[in-house]
């Protein structure tokens, strides 16, 4: 019976432990941020520009416009399933397992940032080809305002908006980093999930470049005008929000500012191209001048070839030698005539024919 008791027990451990290798290889084989990720990641067009560099002639006001929805129901896929979005940017839905570091990325598939926003954070979206000074300032906001953000190109942003802060079920798309729309837009919509209240990191940090600086708190931008604190998290608020307007009109129904001068606009790559095209211009203007002049001298010289008529200096020709003192004068095509007679030979002439 004691034998019979010990197999029995000795095949339940035994069962345990191989149904609890066989789900730990599942959820290696599901997501462990390393196999299959290059299924979501693409190719390098996703952080890299490859078309022609955003120039922004003309800041907005406001500078760009909300768009929410009921949020999808959110589900994990692993990786040996493809995710699709209808929306671009997505705003919720399906995602991968493993959740991402806080922080900005070379590159972040959205299959991965969802699962930040599902914790409440926020994901700061550049398209590739936008001017460097405005990334700057998106970069400057993400870091100054909360922890939970995800900074990462996006090259699924329309040119007349080239960035976006995507929280969990909404969107605000920019024409330019308007510092003070965007931080009330990040304080309506930040850290509003279940999961908010959550202050764990995420595991996924590939293409990572740097962690989130901001120290874990529930105070939204706190470097900016009016502090406030989550409603979630928090009983109170600091400062009552800015309410941002939500438009859902074209976006192209905005009223322009007087726009900047053009040269405010422009990003150093389009001024290195300009002072390029400048350079050559001039280049090309000094080798046709160069030109002209050759083509004047040698006109010059081909008409005083042709001439039949020679140099003033070959008209006259001094005699070489001490009594020789006459001038020849050399007349074209007729030849060399004798030696004009000089005063000498002139006065002689003159007596001789007094004396005949």
């Amino acid at each position: 019976m004691i034998r019979r008791l010990f197999v029995v027990v000795l095949l339940f451990a035994t069962a345990s432990t191989v149904d609890l290798d066989s789900q730990k290889r599942d959820d290696k084989v599901c997501d462990d941020g390393v196999h299959l990720i290059e299924k979501d990641l693409g190719d390098s067009h996703n952080w890299f520009c490859q078309g022609t560099n955003i120039i922004i002639k003309t800041f907005y006001t406001p500078s760009g416009y909300a768009s929410c929805q009921d949020p999808l129901q959110a589900s994990f896929v692993c990786m040996d399933a493809d995710i699709a979005y209808s929306d671009t940017p997505p705003s919720s839905g399906k995602m991968r397992l493993l959740a991402p570091m806080y922080g900005e990325y070379k590159y972040i598939p959205p299959q991965r940032w969802l699962r930040a926003l599902h914790y409440g954070a926020v994901a700061f979206l550049y398209d590739p080809c936008a001017p460097m000074e405005q990334i700057m300032a998106l970069r400057d906001l993400a870091e100054t305002c909360l922890w939970k953000h995800i900074i990462t190109p996006y090259n699924g942003l329309p040119t007349k908006h080239p960035f976006a802060l995507v929280a969990w079920g909404c969107v605000y798309h920019m024409t330019w980093v308007n510092r003070t729309e965007a931080v009330a837009w990040i304080r309506s919509h930040a850290l509003q999930t279940q999961l908010s209240t959550l202050s764990s990191n995420g595991v996924y940090n590939n293409e990572l470049l740097h962690n989130s600086t901001v120290m874990p708190s529930d105070v939204i931008c706190p470097d900016s005008v009016g502090s406030s604190v989550n409603e979630n998290v928090a009983t109170h608020i600091v400062s009552p929000a800015i309410s941002v307007p939500v438009r859902s009109c074209d976006p192209t129904c905005h009223t322009p500012l007087v726009p900047l001068p053009q040269s405010h606009t422009f990003s150093l790559q389009t001024l290195l191209v300009y002072t390029l095209f400048a350079f050559l211009m001039a280049l090309l203007v000094a080798i046709l001048m160069v030109i002209v002049a050759y083509m004047v001298r040698g006109c010059k010289t081909n008409k005083r070839q042709h001439s039949k008529y020679k140099p003033a200096s070959s008209f006259f020709s001094l005699g070489t030698g001490s009594k020789d003192k006459s001038v020849r004068v050399s007349i074209p095509e007729v030849g060399v005539p004798s030696p004009m007679p000089n005063e000498r030979e002139i006065l002689l002439n003159a007596d001789s024919d007094e004396e005949l």
